[in-house]
């Protein structure tokens, strides 16, 4: 398993380094997937809700902080999802907004709809509408493409994709190793009607992280083994 605190970490180094692509596309790629990756498991929802979010009706600011809302209509349990996001990540979600996601409407190969609503005199009011995530050419990016990009960049970082899904199961495995006595908590993280369901997610997880350490031991053991009868000749 990997922390929730390196993924978020990962997400945050992705925006940070934005800078380094060459194309203004790529480097507005860079970090809307590093906002993908922070969002996420700072906010674990299902894939099917992560691609649909839209900017102003699921994604909004109070004031103070960034928000994410899904009504009951939207989400797999029938259950609405409030969660405040982290305010660590409410400038990055601005300059997302304000500089990244107009960058990639106003691409060239943009769609019809992205160029008519980029070229109108209020720019501002047209990249603070709409999907959130949109990709190189200004449209809506969907959720095998969301999946593509957070297993590509996991897989760079940690040696193998970690897909969406999977978020959920790291979010409440670090809760409960960090703090086992906010258990209750873990339903409303993740969007659950009652806690039996959580811990199905966290009882896989764990079992998951049982079985690498088992094997971690035994190769190390195997290791060590090998390494004295080299000794040994």
């Amino acid at each position: 398993m990997v922390a929730a605190t390196d993924l978020l970490a990962l997400g945050i180094r992705l925006m940070d380094t934005w800078e380094r692509p060459s194309q203004k596309s790529y480097k507005a790629t860079r970090y809307r997937n590093g906002l993908l990756v922070a969002l996420l498991i700072a906010c674990p929802i299902r894939l099917k809700n992560l691609a649909g979010l839209v900017i102003g009706r699921h994604l909004s600011f109070d004031g103070s902080a960034c928000r994410l809302e899904l009504t009951a209509a939207e989400t797999k349990t029938g259950r609405p999802y409030h969660a405040a996001v982290p305010a660590e990540l409410t400038p990055y979600i601005d300059r997302c907004l304000q500089v990244h996601r107009p960058t990639l409407q106003s691409t060239p190969k943009a769609g019809r709809e992205a160029v008519q609503s980029t070229a109108t005199a209020d720019r501002t009011a047209a990249s603070l509408s709409g999907h959130l995530w949109l990709d190189r050419r200004g449209r809506p990016m969907n959720a095998k493409a969301i999946q593509r990009q957070i297993g590509w960049y996991t897989e760079q970082a940690f040696g193998r994709p970690i897909r969406p899904h999977l978020f959920r199961d790291h979010a409440v495995t670090e809760l409960v190793d960090c703090a086992p006595e906010e258990i209750g908590l873990a339903p409303d993280l993740l969007g659950h009607a009652d806690l039996r369901t959580t811990r199905k997610h966290y009882i896989q997880a764990h079992g998951m992280t049982a079985h690498v350490r088992v094997q971690e031991m035994i190769a190390a053991r195997r290791r060590a083994a090998a390494a004295r009868g080299d000794a040994g000749a």
